[in-house]
């Protein structure tokens, strides 16, 4: 099977009146080129009827002149061989302004077919971090500290109040909010400190500091300093680590 197009459409919401478009449209080109036509409400139904699995999103939208209205009410166009077939817009699509798909607590695509997918700040998420029990703070922390990108989305749906109530972090001191709340706790025996608090957007993060900082003060400032401070090695495993909470 040669693939000789893979056409990116639309990512909205499904319409009733995208359905009728695409059968009426996608015919008519069938007729017109020869082509075998075959519709698809997701990306299972398009994997169960032509072997053809496409998972990316990051495909040039490389089109024909005579596909651009139909673009607009259809997912993905592939055409192969003597096929031409459309793969339907989701049923369901959630997006956060300025960072594009997204959702902590549930699929950010849904299609007709049943395929859900996830996404947390436009990155695709695996399915098993929204099943509820699956992570903890010890997995995100000490077993994903070697994959930044999987532990930034872990920590993004887990959030950082349950990380912190989890490990019973204990406060050490209190500030302002834009100063931050510095917290202490510990992984088996390794012990860290973390700084919370509101940055200059408005949103809370969460930051690894030394364990020698004592104030959330001190702690604050440090996140500014420049690094000529030698690291007392203690926040080794979080030193990458900076998420919203």
């Amino acid at each position: 099977m040669g693939l000789a197009y893979h056409i990116l459409g639309s990512l909205r919401m499904r319409q009733d009146d995208d359905t009728a478009f695409v059968m009426r449209e996608v015919n008519r080109l069938a007729d017109e080129f020869g082509l075998r036509a075959i519709i698809c409400d997701g990306p299972t139904e398009v994997i169960e009827k032509t072997g053809l699995a496409v998972q990316a999103y990051d495909y040039a939208a490389e089109c024909l002149e005579c596909l651009q209205s139909l673009r607009q009410h259809c997912h993905r166009i592939f055409i192969y061989d003597d096929v031409i077939l459309v793969q339907m817009l989701p049923t369901r699509v959630l997006v956060a302004q300025g960072v594009g798909l997204h959702s902590t607590s549930e699929p950010a695509l849904e299609y007709a077919d049943g395929t859900k997918e996830y996404y947390v700040r436009g990155e695709q998420a695996p399915a098993e971090f929204y099943v509820p029990g699956y992570l903890n703070a010890e997995m995100i922390l000490e077993h994903m500290r070697d994959n930044i990108d999987t532990q930034s989305i872990a920590i993004e749906i887990y959030g950082w109040p349950n990380i912190l109530s989890e490990l019973e972090a204990e406060v050490i001191d209190e500030d302002e909010p834009h100063i931050g709340t510095l917290y202490e706790a510990s992984l088996g025996d390794e012990p860290f400190r973390l700084l919370k608090c509101v940055c200059g957007t408005g949103a809370e993060v969460v930051l690894p500091v030394l364990m020698s900082h004592t104030t959330a003060l001190e702690a604050n400032r440090a996140t500014f300093a420049d690094e000529d401070d030698e690291a007392d090695g203690s926040i080794e495993f979080l030193t990458h680590l900076e998420a919203r909470t």
